[in-house]
This record gives C-alpha cells, sequence and structure tokens, in this order.
C-alpha cells in the first residue's frame, strides 16, 4: 500500500540535500527589492522540507510554510532552526485561511502565496477559488522545473568557468551515453506518476490561469553541474521512483541502474561522486 507522497523511508533527508535549490535571479524577481515595504508575511504551501520556505524568508517580515506530511515538516523544523522569522503548520491546500488564525495572522496581512514545485498536485479549480474567496489582495507565485535533462556538448558555453573546470575530461560519446541512460530511467519511472507530468514539462502554460487571475512569468535556464550520486540520490526524492520499487517488490531499481549504465561510459573513474555532467 502506497505510503502518501513523502513517506518513504529516508525521503524526507534526501529531498532536504538532493532537490534543486532555486536561482538567486528568480528570487529577486519575484520579490525585488524596491517593493520590500509591502511584503509583511508569506505563505509557501507545500513547503516541504523548507528548502523554499528558507530562500524566501530574507524578504518578508513572516513566512509560514504550510505541509500535509510529517515527515517533511519535520525536516523542514530541523533544518530551519535558526531562522525567526519562519515557522511551520500542517495544514492542506484548501484551508489556508484557516491556518493563517492558527498562526495568529489574518489574511489582510498575507501578501505573497508561494507553490514551490507542488502547484501540480493540486485540484486546480478548487484551490484557485478558495486563493480569490479569501486573499484577493495577495499574489500568488509559482515556482516549478521541468523534468531534468542532460545538457549535451553544443550547449557547455553557457556554463561558468568553475563548473566547466569539473568537465575537462569528458567527451561527447561519455555525455551521449549519459544522456541515454538517463532518458531510458525517466521513461522507465513516468508510468509511476500520480499527477499529469505534461503539465510540469509545460511549466504550467497550458493552464487556464486567467480565468483566475492577471498572469506574469518568468522563464530561466538553469544549467549547473551535478555528479552521478547526485543524480541518483535525486531520483530517489520522487515518490514515483519509490512507488516504482513497492509496487516491483523492488525487482526494478532505476537508480541503481542509472548509476551503472553512467559507470559504463568510464574506464578511469568508479566513484559516482567523481563522475560531473551538465544538467538543466
Amino acid at each position: 500500500m502506497a505510503k502518501g507522497l513523502f513517506g518513504y523511508v529516508n525521503q524526507s533527508a534526501l529531498y532536504n540535500r538532493f532537490r534543486p535549490r532555486y536561482p538567486t535571479q528568480l528570487i529577486d524577481f519575484l520579490f525585488p527589492k524596491e517593493k520590500s515595504g509591502d511584503r509583511k508575511v508569506c505563505i509557501d504551501l507545500g513547503c516541504g522540507t523548507g528548502i523554499s520556505t528558507r530562500q524566501i524568508a530574507p524578504y518578508f517580515q513572516t513566512i509560514v510554510g504550510i505541509d500535509s506530511s510529517d515527515s517533511q515538516l519535520d525536516i523542514a523544523r530541523k533544518s530551519s532552526v535558526g531562522h525567526e522569522n519562519i515557522r511551520f503548520l500542517k495544514n492542506d491546500a484548501y484551508n489556508l485561511s484557516n491556518a493563517v488564525l492558527q498562526a495568529d495572522l489574518t489574511v489582510n496581512d498575507v501578501s505573497h502565496i508561494t507553490i514551490a514545485e507542488a502547484y501540480h498536485w493540486l485540484d486546480f479549480d478548487r484551490f484557485n477559488s478558495h486563493f480569490c474567496q479569501f486573499f484577493p489582495h495577495a499574489t500568488l507565485c509559482l515556482l516549478v522545473y521541468s523534468t531534468p535533462s542532460i545538457v549535451l556538448q553544443d550547449s557547455l558555453e553557457s556554463l561558468r568557468d568553475n563548473d566547466l573546470s569539473k568537465l575537462e575530461s569528458l567527451t561527447e560519446q561519455q555525455l551521449n551515453g549519459i544522456n541515454s541512460a538517463w532518458e531510458y530511467t525517466w521513461s522507465s519511472i513516468l508510468p509511476y506518476f500520480k499527477c499529469d507530468t505534461q503539465i510540469v514539462n509545460t511549466l504550467f502554460k497550458t493552464l487556464p490561469f486567467e480565468k483566475y487571475f492577471k498572469v506574469e512569468s518568468k522563464f530561466d535556464r538553469d544549467i549547473s553541474v551535478i555528479n552521478l550520486s547526485g543524480l541518483t540520490n535525486y531520483l530517489k526524492t520522487i515518490s514515483a521512483y519509490n512507488v516504482m520499487l513497492e509496487e516491483t517488490g523492488g525487482k526494478i531499481n532505476v537508480a541503481e541502474d542509472l548509476e551503472m549504465q553512467v559507470l559504463q561510459c568510464f574506464k578511469s573513474i568508479t566513484d559516482p561522486e567523481d563522475i560531473y555532467f551538465p544538467i538543466l
């Protein structure tokens, strides 16, 4: 029986360590310094382990992270010690007005509601209606990244010099091998997702937001460098991966398969920590 989105052993701890952080330039775009006086309270809905909550916290007087997962909130609280303006509450997406009262605030105190990599799990119409009814003066900020993809040779010029130094010995053949292994891995776990992944991969562009909101969007290509260990551990944070393990009795383990396939592309390197490649 499935254990919920984040109820698998070590999943939340891996999530907190290996999920991507959001680009600083994107956070600055959402919360420009010249408008800081208008920002008092932010609700970070679907906060998970508090990755986005901690990144956004410096831009607000108070930020309240809300999630429905006990394991995610436990890690969030432990990882946010010292952040005096952060608090975390267990609640769902459709009772935010009650959560605000629970935090000794009013709905008028809330200037922003952020949802980072979680909006696709919601009943869109139900949440949007709740937001418009109780937070008509607030700004809704949705942060999402598409399926990670391996960056091939012709895009490497966009990487920073310090990242390029890690890739000096990477050949085009090796890069193509890593890409093929990753594409096979991702296609293997796709059937186990419990949400519409196409909505995520199109960065929500197909959703009828205009029905509810005035929309402003920003798209950033954020290319970074990751090692093989980081990528396989990222896989283990994904609920679909854990559902696949559970439903197949562990007979299909794409994280282990990915590591083995990529290592075969290298003759002299045997440690997953030492194999770096660019990812978008």
